[in-house]
């Protein structure tokens, strides 16, 4: 392991989400008490790309499917959601021919969440309305789907955007408030994870020990404009040590973060208290785990699937009293346990972490592709006001 950078906030940062988009895998999103920034990351050096003030602790983070950065196309697009404190999500845009950058506030009030917002995700995959529906959890035991365009007004903008020319964001004053549709839950839901090969499926996890795969829109070609949304859970995995420690009233779960491997729709990871469980929706054998091990004793925070490595996914701790460590396991040597990745001592902690992808080297394309001879996967991790940038070598990768 070898810390490549490091970047200094001015406030704590609690959230950060590396973006997954192919043209956007440098750029990574930081929250910290009253501000989100877009930091493009390079090999030994980050910049700012912008800073949005929305003037309250950030929650949760998610990023567009259309967004861009500068080391792919010239004309590139920053979009993203971001949901503070306040209970507002806020719809963040800004492209190069900005002066200043685009802060749309939505969901606040008697239209949103009551608790607070755990987590966002675009539900569109990569197709034409990629762009146009979100959906957000809460510890309301509500799944809220947005859309963002509502009726007419989506043809505001074009309906595929080049990843070379990506269409600009409407101004906030003349975007229309979008349209929630809600789909309530038996328990808090913690986090939700969409797929890019598929625009209709989510997978959602609540506090007590399940993760539920929903089929959330009716086939665009039978859709009636009536019933646009349904919500419906098509399966549900389970934890069933998690599960039935929650049933038996034992106060042992914890987390319950969910990751939808991106090169396989068949495969779930998620974290629940002390432990892990990764799921083959092609053998569900009543909704129990095909492999399943132990996290961090205390409680696990994050589960993250490698986006460039399919058999990597590593772990943040969820308790102050394990130190600034992460937790890289192989799916081919399960039994082997992890690889610790320790960033710092006690008392600090990590707050959030993800992977991100490399700029727009040659050879970081080729990692980017996942063929052979690119560089090696890198980690983000929040640590205090510091945001460190980790590459994953062959020794913690377990190669």
């Amino acid at each position: 392991m070898s810390i490549q950078l490091e970047y200094q906030h001015g406030t704590d940062v609690g959230v950060l989400r590396g973006c997954p988009n192919p043209y956007a895998a440098d750029l990574l999103a930081i929250g910290g008490d009253h501000s989100v920034e877009v930091l493009q990351i390079g090999e030994d050096s980050c910049s700012v790309l912008a800073s949005f003030n929305i003037g309250t602790r950030v929650t949760a983070l998610a990023w567009s499917p259309r967004s861009t950065s500068p080391s792919q196309v010239d004309a590139w697009f920053l979009e993203l959601v971001a949901a503070g404190e306040d209970l507002n999500l806020r719809l963040l845009a800004k492209t190069p021919d900005d002066a200043s950058e685009s802060v749309f506030v939505f969901g606040g009030g008697l239209s949103g969440h009551r608790r607070r917002v755990n987590d966002l995700t675009w539900c569109g995959g990569f197709g034409e309305d990629s762009y146009r529906y979100l959906a957000s959890v809460s510890d309301d035991k509500i799944l809220l789907f947005w859309d963002l365009l509502p009726a007419s007004e989506g043809d505001m903008l074009s309906p595929s955007p080049s990843p070379a020319a990506p269409s600009r964001a409407l101004s906030p004053s003349s975007r229309p408030q979008p349209v929630a549709f809600a789909a309530p839950y038996a328990h808090p839901l913690h986090s939700v994870a969409s797929h890019p090969s598929t625009s209709k499926e989510l997978v959602v996890s609540d506090a007590q020990g399940s993760v539920f795969v929903v089929d959330w829109r009716v086939d665009p070609a039978d859709e009636d404009p009536e019933e646009r949304y349904r919500g419906l859970s098509i399966a549900q995995l389970v934890d069933p040590r998690a599960l039935a420690d929650a049933r038996t009233g034992m106060p042992t779960v914890w987390g319950g973060s969910v990751a939808w491997q991106q090169q396989d729709l068949n495969i779930v990871g998620a974290a629940y208290g002390s432990r892990w469980s990764i799921w083959d929706m092609r053998k569900l054998q009543g909704g129990k785990p095909v492999a399943t091990g132990q996290g961090f004793m205390h409680g696990t925070h994050r589960f993250r699937w490698c986006p460039t490595s399919p058999n990597l996914f590593a772990l943040s701790p969820l308790s102050p009293l394990d130190d600034a460590t992460i937790h890289i396991h192989n799916t081919a040597y399960t039994q082997s346990g992890p690889r610790a990745l320790a960033l710092r001592p006690r008392p600090h902690r990590i707050r959030d972490f993800d992977w991100i992808g490399a700029d727009g080297s040659a050879a970081s394309a080729s990692a980017l592709s996942g063929r052979a001879g690119g560089a090696y996967p890198r980690l983000a991790a929040a640590v205090g006001r510091t945001v460190l940038v980790v590459v994953v070598g062959p020794d913690e990768a377990g190669a």
